[in-house]
């Protein structure tokens, strides 16, 4: 890549001499400049210390939350729909509606990415 194709992390605002970044803010402005490019990178995000959260970790967890989008999009249109028949009553409707098919979508999903999460570790190990 030449110098004029490369991808530049966002500037770290710098402020004067006795100033709040550098009375306790400078170890977030350290963690977003070291954070900037991070997803482009390893998919991975640092927290500081050792704690680090992959976005991302497979195949299968990217159709996963494909499929769980699509699911909450489908919700959405679904109580979009029957809320706009219900006329004058369309907010409580669509509330109603909506969180009552979002709750267990979101349920399913988390139990999903745990279970599958868990396998790719046994798997990992082997």
């Amino acid at each position: 890549m030449s110098s004029s194709e490369e991808k530049t992390a966002a500037p770290v605002p710098t402020e004067p001499a006795g100033s709040a970044m550098e009375k306790g803010h400078s170890k977030w402005a350290s963690l977003c400049a070291a954070n900037a490019g991070a997803a482009e990178e390893d998919e991975s995000i640092a927290f500081g210390g050792a704690d680090e959260v992959q976005l991302v970790s497979s195949p299968y967890q990217k159709m996963l939350a494909i499929a769980a989008n699509l699911a909450i999009l489908t919700e959405l249109t679904i109580a979009m729909f029957f809320a706009a028949q219900a006329g004058d009553d369309f907010q409580p409707a669509f509330l109603k509606l909506f969180f009552t098919m979002l709750i267990p979508t979101l349920f399913i999903w988390i139990v999903a990415k745990k279970l599958l999460t868990r396998h790719e570790r046994r798997q990992a190990k082997k």
